[in-house]
């Protein structure tokens, strides 16, 4: 596998920095249910950066496209999956966030609003030989999407390939010198409704029946919140106190049922989730 990466920016734009990028991932070998099928596929896009009116702004877009089914979609029923060139890739990423920081004001906040949209594949792109779901590639989730790493696969596999949205609310604070605050809440949808991927849906949610049979699925993956102590002890060492809690949803459940206890209803949550740590940071 091969990534040729052409990236480029300039300042000066909207009191900020312009970027593109340009990515060819060529992938020569097989993937999942197709043999000595390789990928070559494209992504394309921009991120504009800065300060304007006194916020802190980004967007961002990226679109893909070229082959699919390489290493993304063998357990999809395409007609067409034979030929690697008749299933077309064809997805989306689209970011923005707005923060703004309040000087005057105690502990001198900072509040960011974030919404990214990960475009999902239903049945209609299956029917036409598309494929949807937007690949991250070279993934750190975690740096987006919450903490709790569970939207770490680079190809959709935690929100069964439906898309990711997340919104989210970040902020953080100063409460004294040497010390930082910080607390980030996110709410995940999918992109798809469950409903409109019934090759998910049968894969994915065993014992459910199909969608809005026996279940009114909804899009919501769950929420998750993020808080964040650091201490800079000293100018070489910092240490940082940790904890997240997730908040579980059915679909999250189902789509990941080894996530969930055994023997629990396909169509009910599982048990939230927690998680904590403490880090030491030193330089030498």
């Amino acid at each position: 596998v091969n990534h040729h990466i052409l990236h480029a920016s300039t300042q000066g734009v909207m009191g900020g920095t312009l970027s593109g990028i340009f990515v060819l991932y060529d992938d020569g070998g097989g993937g999942p249910g197709i043999a000595n099928l390789g990928d070559e596929w494209f992504t394309v896009g921009a991120r504009q950066k800065g300060k304007m009116g006194g916020l802190d702004y980004r967007v961002e877009f990226y679109h893909q496209f070229g082959d699919a089914c390489g290493d993304a979609c063998g357990t999809y029923a395409y007609t067409t999956e034979t030929d690697g060139s008749s299933v077309d890739r064809d997805a989306q990423l689209f970011g923005i966030r707005v923060g703004k920081t309040f000087k005057n004001a105690q502990w001198s906040p900072t509040v960011t609003l974030w919404y990214d949209l990960l475009t999902g594949t239903d049945d209609a792109d299956v029917t036409a030989g598309d494929y949807s779901t937007f690949d991250t590639i070279q993934d750190t989730g975690h740096k987006f999407y919450g903490f709790m790493d569970l939207y770490l696969a680079r190809n959709g596999g935690k929100e069964g390939r439906l898309g990711l949205q997340d919104f989210a609310i970040k902020t953080k604070m100063s409460p004294k010198p040497g010390w930082l605050l910080k607390a980030d809440w996110h709410q995940f949808w999918t992109d798809i409704d469950l409903g409109d991927n019934p090759v998910t849906a049968a894969l994915d949610i065993s014992g459910a029946g199909a969608p809005g049979v026996l279940t009114n699925w909804s899009n919501d993956l769950g929420n998750e919140l993020d808080l964040t102590l650091v201490h800079k002890y000293n100018s070489n060492a910092k240490v940082v106190f940790g904890y997240s809690h997730y908040w579980n949803s059915a679909l999250f459940s189902a789509l990941n049922p080894a996530q969930k206890q055994a023997g629990a209803a396909s169509n009910a949550p599982g048990d939230d989730a927690d998680w904590a740590y403490v880090m030491i940071d030193t330089k030498f």
